[in-house]
């Protein structure tokens, strides 16, 4: 009598860990498929000046508080040109309470230096905001270090910071030492303001502290 053949059964294969130049690369497994990935729209606007000239890149963003990336979420973050009297950022329809502007470390190092008087105008504008934001793209390290095209002592930069943040309390001063970085970091401050004013949850939770206060 002839043996039946026994077949095992294969067991799945780990995913595997890749070796690249800067180490391994523990990163969760992406989809494998296309039809896996999920693609939600943020639900504002972003405005961008028109006198940006090149703009941050909200195409890579991670979803943060939406969604984890790891879940297949692909966030699509629409942007509008518009023409804003301070700021290089903003959100559609709160373009008078919110207010980002972007530096370089050039720009920054000539805006502290020859040009400080008309930047000190631009800083007194961005206070007037209910939120702003001075968005650097640099490290406080690579400030420090000085700038090839400018004969400014960084300190110079350093002491101004500190002191304009408790003269302008309400302008954030962010350092952020990679474009890609800073439009991150950019979203989420958006986000997290129109998520003040427009989440039911938040404005429930606001109201419920507002009528505790009043008993």
């Amino acid at each position: 009598m002839a043996k039946k053949k026994t077949t095992r059964k294969r067991k799945p294969k780990r995913p595997t860990v890749k070796l690249q130049q800067d180490g391994w690369d523990f990163s969760p497994p992406k989809p494998k498929e296309v039809h896996d990935l999920r693609i939600e729209t943020c639900p504002f606007t972003i405005a961008v000046d028109t006198r940006e000239q090149a703009p941050l890149d909200f195409g890579d963003i991670n979803p943060g508080t939406f969604k984890r990336r790891d879940d297949g979420v692909i966030l699509y973050v629409p942007t509008e040109r518009v023409t804003m009297s301070t700021g290089d950022y903003s959100i559609v329809g709160y373009e008078d309470e919110i207010a980002i502007e972007r530096k370089e470390l050039g720009d920054l190092y000539g805006c502290m230096g020859h040009d400080r008087t008309r930047f000190g105008k631009q800083i007194l504008r961005l206070s007037k905001y209910n939120y702003s934001v001075m968005m650097i793209e640099s490290s406080w390290e690579n400030l420090l270090k000085g700038h090839s095209h400018s004969r400014l002592n960084p300190y110079t930069i350093y002491n101004t910071v500190i002191s304009w943040s408790q003269k302008y309390p309400n302008i954030h001063w962010h350092f952020w030492e990679s474009k890609q970085k800073c439009a991150q970091v950019t979203f989420d401050i958006l986000h997290r303001f129109w998520k003040e004013r427009n989440d039911k949850s938040v404005l429930a939770a606001r109201a419920r502290e507002l009528k505790k206060g009043l008993k």
